[in-house]
């Protein structure tokens, strides 16, 4: 069944959308945005409430309507973990993970928001990209996304979600020589922070 899908990237700049329609066979984009976030003043000092703002005015200048909101992690609040685990099954390694966050971060695991995508699997070992939040953080971001009508489907780090271009067929490259990976990257230069992904072979 088709459906209409907005994402929504909370810039220190501005913030930026995009609308995609979905079905059967793949997607469209059905149209992107760009609105400025104001510079901070006495009516909204805050960061978040000037994003905010710039999403309101987006929102109402291109009356989009979507059927579920995906959202990025604004700001430099997630820190990113390589976690390698001695063995392959998907059980063990949800039974382990916590444990490996838990030893990483300065803070109690109860006070994290925190989730892991497997990266690759080598000599029975699996590489795993942790990313993990405050999660106060999280549920004020939620909060404030709720009073503006918005509920998202999935909250994300910027690097996941970048990394998610590099599934094969999302970009097209020059063909690899015989027995080579394509190798591809995905530069994000932001105000607060630059993003690198690469990856070989569909393998980040």
């Amino acid at each position: 069944m088709a459906q209409t899908l907005l994402g929504l990237d909370l810039g220190a700049r501005a913030v930026k959308a995009v609308l995609l329609q979905t079905s059967y066979r793949g997607f469209t984009v059905a149209g992107e945005a760009l609105a400025p976030v104001p510079p901070a003043g006495e009516d909204a000092p805050d960061l978040l409430g000037r994003q905010l703002a710039a999403l309101r005015a987006l929102l109402a200048d291109r009356r989009w309507r979507a059927d579920a909101t995906v959202c990025t992690l604004p700001g430099a609040g997630v820190a990113a973990h390589a976690v390698t685990l001695p063995f392959t099954d998907p059980r063990r390694i949800e039974q382990t993970v916590a444990f490996e966050v838990e030893s990483a971060i300065p803070f109690d695991l109860e006070a994290a928001a925190w989730d892991y995508q497997p990266v690759a699997v080598r000599g029975g070992a699996t590489e795993l990209w942790v990313g993990v939040a405050r999660r106060e953080e999280l549920a004020r971001l939620l909060e404030a996304l709720a009073a503006e009508g918005i509920d998202p489907r999935a909250v994300l780090p910027a690097a996941p979600a970048l990394a998610s271009l590099l599934a094969p067929g999302v970009l097209e490259g020059a063909p690899a020589a015989a027995g080579e990976a394509p190798v591809e990257a995905i530069l994000d230069v932001g105000e607060e922070r630059t993003l690198i992904c690469v990856g070989a072979g569909g393998a980040l």
